[in-house]
């Protein structure tokens, strides 16, 4: 089955943003040309440029008569009658002046010569000053293109000094035989030759422009990349070096922020990891030093009793049955201890299987009270129960055995390190709310310092080394207790004043039965 890449909004988004930077570049330069071709020459400059039959279009008789063609059509009909100098000025007056707002040609300027003599100028089309009309009374005469002299013009001499060209001359006699002429002319404006011109006199500034703005988003873009890049080279060398700490710097809306958001989690759990280690081998090499030292205890006892009977001091039968008595209980000592790491690493690997029952909690308490009694009652250990739910419901779900076992373990626990001749211990059980109940496991030996309570539950932690060094056990005790009540969705924490006892609260939750 072949595998799909997963979408990637990031990886869309970065090429996105390259086809934009592309295509800003393309066409800046083209509206700049086009911008600068509209300011100078008008919004049909466009039309010339993208239409090319624009020009096409105002030849005569290809389309229907337009205002201009209708305005000469009336020129031509009215000459043949030979008319005066008045009968053509009354004409172009008395023209429907719309008609003139809809020549195709803009800026449309007439001038009627008669003989020699310029007799008449009027605007058709366009905006005029004062000192463009001047430009057309001041021509010479001999600048306008003679009477019926053919393709002959001074167009040239004309647009140099007015801008304009004969558009078209239309000679004629007046009513007198004089000889008379029309000339209608037009701004020139050769789009193609100007837009060339330009490009051409502006080349090196729009090549300057073109790779300045490539300059411009070549930087940003490379600036947007190598910066983050650059974080991120960092970020991996102090990895490299041991440092998880040092995180890459990215914004919100900073290129390859998703690729830097993983990174960081990367370097994140590295760090945990790393943090991971660190407490596994703190707490293997104390696990090993207080392993050796428990060890060592037991062992240097058991070997001290076996040189004694080798050397024969125990030189009687009851010296001999009290020195194998204590050999045998450093050896159970030992066999405890090697039996609380075996369960420990079970119930930490999630090796050791839960057989979880319905319970009557109270009884289950009055059994192990009275099986406490007797282990302890030669210790000088008083053991009580305090049963505060009789007569209620005190059914829960639990791993009797495991249960069992956490309760031994505390209630060892406050053995080996009450320090108190007389120790008395009691365990009551209560209610919590209509959900949960406590179990209270209380003795009254030396207790502890409140900032230190959270940390008996902690892996091979002892209060007071110089104080518990003879007392012999794996440091784990506390440690499988909490392990267990958490497997059962409950708590156990030190509920004590600093000191003044040992107080280990348990709370288990209540089942209907």
């Amino acid at each position: 089955m072949i595998k799909k890449k997963p979408k990637n909004n990031e990886i869309k988004r970065l090429r996105f943003k390259f086809f934009i930077t592309w295509l800003l570049t393309l066409i800046f330069p083209i509206i700049v040309v086009l911008s600068y071709n509209i300011a100078i020459h008008g919004k049909d400059s466009i039309k010339e440029i993208t239409n090319p039959n624009f020009f096409n279009d105002k030849v005569f008789q290809i389309r229907t008569l337009n205002g201009f063609e209708y305005f000469i059509k009336e020129i031509n009909n009215t000459i043949i009658e030979k008319p005066s100098l008045d009968d053509m000025t009354n004409l172009i007056e008395n023209f429907n002046k719309s008609n003139f707002n809809n020549f195709d040609f803009l800026d449309t300027f007439l001038i009627i010569k008669k003989n020699n003599n310029l007799e008449y100028f009027k605007v058709l089309n366009g905006k005029f000053t004062d000192d463009d009309i001047d430009n057309f009374k001041t021509l010479e005469k001999n600048t306008l293109p003679k009477f019926k002299s053919g393709k002959e013009t001074n167009n040239e001499e004309i647009f140099n000094k007015t801008g304009y060209v004969v558009a078209r001359q239309i000679d004629f006699y007046f009513n007198d035989d004089s000889k008379g002429s029309i000339f209608i002319f037009k701004k020139y404006t050769n789009i193609r030759a100007k837009i060339a011109n330009v490009v051409g006199k502006n080349l090196l500034f729009l090549v300057f422009v073109m790779l300045s703005m490539h300059s411009i988003f070549a930087y940003k873009m490379s600036k947007k990349f190598t910066q983050p890049v650059e974080n991120m080279i960092i970020a991996t060398n102090e990895v490299k070096n041991g440092n998880y700490k040092h995180l890459i710097q990215f914004e919100n809306d900073f290129i390859l922020n998703e690729l830097s958001s993983s990174l960081n989690d990367m370097i994140r759990s590295l760090d945990e990891a790393n943090d991971y280690r660190i407490k596994v081998e703190t707490t293997r090499n104390d696990f090993i030093n207080s392993l050796s030292h428990d060890l060592k205890t037991p062992l240097t006892s058991i070997k001290i009793h076996i040189e004694a009977l080798r050397d024969g001091i125990a030189n009687s039968p009851e010296k001999m049955d009290k020195y194998i008595k204590n050999i045998l209980i450093k050896i159970q000592d030992l066999n405890n201890m090697f039996d609380e790491l075996k369960v420990f690493n079970e119930l930490d690997s999630n090796n050791n299987n839960y057989i979880y029952q319905n319970v009557d909690i109270s009884l289950f308490l009055n059994d192990i009270i009275d099986e406490l009694k007797y282990e302890f009652e030669k210790q000088n250990v008083n053991v009580n129960f305090k049963n505060l739910l009789e007569d209620k419901n005190t059914f829960t779900k639990i791993d009797i055995d495991k249960i069992k076992r956490v309760i031994f373990n505390i209630v060892t626990n406050s053995i080996k390190y009450a320090n108190t001749k007389y120790l008395s211990i009691e365990i009551k059980l209560e209610d919590k709310n209509e959900n949960e109940f406590y179990i209270t496991i209380k003795d009254n030996g030396v207790g502890i310092e409140l900032n230190k309570a959270d940390l008996i539950f902690d892996k091979y932690y002892r209060i007071d080394e110089s104080r518990n060094q003879n007392t012999p056990g794996s440091g784990l005790g506390l440690a499988i207790a909490k392990t267990i009540v958490d497997n059962h969705n409950g708590k156990i924490y030190v509920n004590t004043k600093n000191k003044v006892g040992l107080e280990i609260k348990l709370e288990l939750k209540k089942v209907n039965i």
